[in-house]
């Protein structure tokens, strides 16, 4: 069964449907508000910008240090059995690291100090300066590991001395920091090395002590030679489980390089020990001939041990002087001629074309509900509506 055309009619005329053209009426009978008040807004948005600050965004790339294993491989073998270039595999990039150099507080602290910040930022304590200099300062690590460092200032050319002197802050306190792997290197056998001198010459002394006191007591070819061969053996052995130590700060215990010197050094232990379990058995020496023994015995092991150490220092020292841990700066912070924000012209546009549809929304908004307060049964809901908002 059909509507009859009254009540298609009636339907329509009690908002069953709204027609689109009703919408565009309704527009139609507010184009003096569609076109004022966002010219009113954009002339305000205008007007707020204008009181805005230039901000102007200097910017300086640097490339870090590129870790390479080739040259320290080489070198240590060739040395001291060297450490494979596999132990460098659990360090993080030199972009990382010098990315989280930039950002930390130390370099933050200096530059601060370097250009008075706290009173240029208009601050009362240092906390509440590194806050804001934190805010202008971005560092990032864009394609082929290349560090990006920008700081945005009201002054083009103090912007380009901030972000200058990051790179020059930087470049200071990687002077005192052991960054890359060699560098790293350099300082545990270094530290290794000072110690097996030091052993070595108290090792002498007590040697020199002992002769002083009561001579030192001959000790045959057969002895000297068994003394030096053990010595020998023993120092190795220290040296080897020096150079497992610096693994293991670089790399995880189940490193293939790592498990190769730790075989290794199994090995040396168990032929030290067959050549100690060989000893001929001869005359019991007297005290005095033990005591020239060990003497013997701790000198020669303190010298081979120096002398292995000092090798794998000097293969670490060259090669971090290979490596060139220099700050590499690619492009250094100019001035900028053109300021980074505000954009003004597209606040402009920007804010117009949102109170032009804030408007039209509105405009709908209203014709819709006059529409519907048109209608009874609608407009007492309306009505229920409201009183139920007014109700506390």
């Amino acid at each position: 069964m059909t509507d009859k055309p009254e009540q298609q009619e009636s339907r329509h005329e009690t908002g069953g449907e709204i027609w689109i053209l009703d919408l565009l009426v309704a527009l139609a009978s507010r184009k003096k508000l569609l076109a004022l008040f966002p010219l009113l807004v954009a002339c305000i948005t205008a007007g707020y910008s204008l009181t805005l600050p230039n901000i102007y965004t200097a910017s300086t790339t640097i490339l870090p240090p590129q870790q390479g294993g080739g040259g320290t491989s080489a070198l240590l073998a060739q040395l001291a059995g060297g450490i494979p270039s596999g132990i460098g595999g659990s360090l993080k990039s030199p972009s990382d690291i010098y990315t989280v150099m930039l950002r930390s507080r130390t370099i933050s602290d200096k530059v601060i100090g370097r250009f008075d910040l706290i009173s240029y930022y208009n601050k009362s304590i240092l906390a509440e300066a590194r806050s804001r200099f934190e805010e202008v300062r971005r560092v990032t690590v864009g394609r082929e590991s290349v560090i990006t460092v920008e700081v945005d200032d009201t002054d083009p050319k103090h912007a380009a001395d901030l972000a200058n002197g990051l790179v020059d802050e930087l470049y200071k306190i990687n002077r005192s920091l052991a960054i890359t792997e060699a560098a790293q290197r350099r300082l545990f056998f270094e530290q290794q090395l000072k110690q097996a001198k030091d052993n070595l010459t108290n090792a002498e002394i007590a040697a020199r002590q002992q002769l002083v006191q009561g001579g030192v007591v001959k000790v045959d070819d057969q002895g000297r030679s068994m003394i030096a061969t053990t010595s020998q053996w023993r120092g190795k052995i220290s040296a080897q489980e020096v150079q497992i130590s610096a693994m293991r700060s670089f790399s995880s215990d189940n490193n293939p390089a790592l498990i190769l010197a730790q075989k290794e050094l199994a090995a040396m232990q168990e032929a030290l020990a067959r050549l100690e379990g060989g000893v001929p058995k001869g005359p019991v020496p007297t005290a005095r001939g033990m005591d020239s023994l060990r003497a013997l015995r701790d000198i020669k092991y303190y010298e081979t041990l120096y002398e292995l150490i000092a090798k794998q220092y000097e293969a670490a020292r060259i090669d971090e002087s290979k490596d060139s841990s220099l700050i590499q700066v690619l492009d250094t912070a100019v001035e900028p001629e053109i300021k980074t924000r505000p954009k003004r012209a597209v606040m402009v546009m920007v804010s117009a074309l949102v109170a032009f549809f804030a408007a039209v929304l509105w405009i709908w908004g209203m014709f819709l509900l006059n529409r519907a307060q048109g209608i009874p049964e609608q407009g007492r809901r309306i009505q229920a509506l409201r009183e139920a908002l007014m109700r506390r």
